[in-house]
């Protein structure tokens, strides 16, 4: 009986060292059904089957114990899954949620919306759930993404309790309270990330990958069917209508490489060894620890030289161009990128670990310059959410509670811009994440400085001869006027006279420390701009050397500062069926809830920012549109011209 021979052998990607690519899937199911970090930990395992299977390891735990578990249930202590106090601080800000929802939904007042609240704590506690998960894990970008999404969940939900508890005073506090313990729990969630990412911040050494494993090997494997399209190697047979581009750049390609002396790279057209070189990659970035990730940082960068070598040399390399052969370098060039040093989320480890160790264990050159304004930020964030838990007092007139909700929507603001600066990676604070934060500063800055929306309204509206913009921006400034609402000209200043007690002074800033965290949070969302020179408030809570103008707005970020004024707009617009459904009261919800967005647009008209545009999304143009656009006179996506 003859014996099947090969002439070459199968191309199965198996490297080297005896991981397959069917290996790192696995790897990779484990890590994300059992929420493990190190697939190859028995401990980990162990821990992550316990999870996945609650009740059965809790019958083992019984029947090890010599307990009739098919009879009674011993509850076993909590215990935290990883050492540190971050995870107790978890345990115990989830308990605080869990508590303060039980008050709400046993209160009396509130029987009417129990349903709502119910929906409120499955939701919450789902969200938690899925942060405390994700947050430990994010050494793995996409975890730290679903830690990021987990807290700005949280965040809304704690902005609409405080939202809904200014509408209802007589549960103000129990509504704030319940926003208080969300604001922990998503503290505790960034800490947690910290934590992660300071592990692979000893002696300096960071990096930080773009891509997970799983993805990873999706991108291996678009490398692989690139490569096999390029050299006809897919059986896929050439009919009449089909032109060996493929066949054609490749025979170039390699000609051109021999002849300029780049002949090694030829071997990276052969499919088992680029397979190889892609693979040992990847069974490095398998083990999501740091050490591991730190020895793929002094590996990596050496190892996809060559690959980065073959995507410069072929560009414009063949004549004409060929799209399997752009189609294999994006391939190759989205795999390399993976690999690409990156700093964002670095900035967490000034949240996470005390600045007194910031020299020597997390590098000798210490944080950046935009760390230390986070650091900031988060110092002025704290004092400012005190203050307006004891803002309101027990009388609350209208103008008041529109204050309050004013200055609320301003810490969430705050923490969003800490979410920004904490993703935050260039070095002279100028990126689309510190242009963000910026744009909450501006924002900021409309409600403090005395008259900059009469300011800057008035000049958009000299400014303007279109009769309904202009018609727009008059009703706009009639609307809003740094705090002072129409209709109550004794109204009080959300910031310069803020509700009083009889024996406090008459300070200029009322509560001198509200004042002073707004201004250091100015400092902190506005570098280089005039609020850097305005003091810390005075003992006699005023401030006399006020900003007279507003900062204006970098020409060469204006576009990502009107894109989250436009966003921050259209959230704001949302709130109204919510809050007439959760807080039924006396007071114009709709009006309060105006108030907000009108503040997004003064900031937005006195910066001197174009108007927001609705949502229009088109269809591109095909070929039976484009030719309707010249017979017809239409436009491509179908509208009359």
């Amino acid at each position: 009986m003859d014996q099947p021979s090969y002439a070459h052998p199968p191309t199965t990607g198996a490297t080297m060292n005896g991981r397959s690519p069917i290996a790192v899937k696995v790897d990779n199911l484990i890590r994300g059904k059992l929420r493990v970090s190190n697939p190859y930990d028995p401990g980990e395992i162990a821990d992550g089957l316990k999870r996945f299977y609650t009740g059965a390891a809790e019958l083992t735990r019984l029947e090890e114990s010599g307990l009739p578990f098919y009879q009674m249930r011993a509850v076993e202590p909590p215990r935290p899954t990883a050492p540190g106090p971050s995870r107790y601080e978890l345990d115990q800000a989830r308990s605080d949620v869990t508590t303060d929802l039980s008050q709400l939904l046993q209160n009396q007042l509130l029987k009417d919306i129990v349903p709502e609240l119910r929906g409120w704590q499955s939701a919450i506690d789902n969200i938690i759930a899925d942060g405390a998960e994700a947050a430990p894990l994010s050494l793995d970008p996409r975890m730290r993404d679903r830690g990021f999404q987990a807290r700005r969940l949280l965040g809304d939900y704690a902005r609409v309790a405080r939202f809904v508890g200014a509408l209802t005073p007589s549960l103000n506090d129990n509504y704030r309270a319940l926003a208080r313990s969300l604001d922990e729990v998503a503290s505790v969630l960034m800490v947690l990330m910290g934590d992660a990412i300071a592990n692979v911040g000893f002696s300096g050494g960071r990096f930080l990958l773009q891509a997970q494993a799983s993805d990873l090997q999706d991108r291996r494997d678009a490398v692989l069917v690139a490569l096999r399209n390029l050299l006809g190697s897919a059986q896929v047979s050439l009919d009449q209508d089909t032109w060996p581009r493929g066949l054609q750049a490749y025979q170039q390609f390699i000609s051109r490489l021999d002849a300029t002396g780049n002949s090694d790279l030829r071997a990276l057209f052969q499919e088992a060894n680029l397979a190889k070189l892609m693979d040992d990659l990847i069974a490095r970035v398998n083990v999501m620890s740091a050490d591991g990730l730190r020895a793929l940082g002094s590996t990596a960068v050496l190892q996809v030289q060559p690959i980065r070598r073959l995507i410069q040399l072929g560009q414009r390399i063949v004549d004409p161009q060929s799209p399997p052969l752009a189609a294999f370098l994006l391939a190759l060039r989205l795999f390399v990128e993976a690999f690409q040093f990156s700093k964002s989320g670095s900035r967490l480890i000034q949240i996470a670990r005390p600045s007194i160790v910031n020299y020597g264990l997390y590098g000798t050159n210490g944080p950046d310059d935009t760390a230390l304004r986070l650091g900031e930020l988060v110092i002025a964030r704290g004092n400012f959410a005190v203050q307006l838990d004891c803002f309101l007092p027990c009388q609350c007139s209208p103008d008041q509670i529109r204050c309050q909700i004013i200055l609320d929507k301003l810490l969430y603001d705050i923490d969003r811009a800490i979410d920004a600066l904490s993703l935050g990676s260039d070095a002279n604070g100028q990126g689309d994440a510190e242009m963000r934060a910026f744009a909450y500063g501006l924002i900021i800055e409309t409600l403090m400085l005395p008259g900059v929306v009469d300011r800057g309204l008035q000049t958009q509206i000299d400014g303007t001869t279109d009769p309904a913009v202009k018609k727009a921006l008059t009703d706009l400034q009639t609307r809003f006027n740094n705090g002072r609402f129409e209709g109550d000209p004794k109204a009080d200043d959300c910031l310069y006279r803020l509700p009083k007690r009889d024996t406090d002074p008459p300070l200029a800033f009322g509560k001198a420390a509200l004042g002073a965290s707004m201004i250091r949070a100015l400092q902190a969302l506005l570098p280089n701009s005039a609020w850097r020179n305005v003091p810390p408030v005075g003992s006699n809570g005023s401030v006399t050397n006020l900003p007279a103008a507003v900062t204006d707005a970098p020409l060469n970020s204006q576009d990502t500062i009107l894109r989250e004024f436009c966003m921050q707009e259209d959230a704001e617009g949302q709130w109204q069926n919510l809050l007439a459904t959760m807080a039924p009261t006396c007071f114009q919800t709709t009006q309060l809830a105006l108030d907000t967005t009108t503040l997004v647009e003064a900031a937005r008209a006195a910066h001197a920012l174009a108007p927001c545009r609705d949502v229009d999304i088109t269809i591109p143009p095909d070929v039976a549109t484009s030719l309707a656009g010249f017979v017809f006179r239409e436009h491509s996506e179908g509208g009359r011209s």
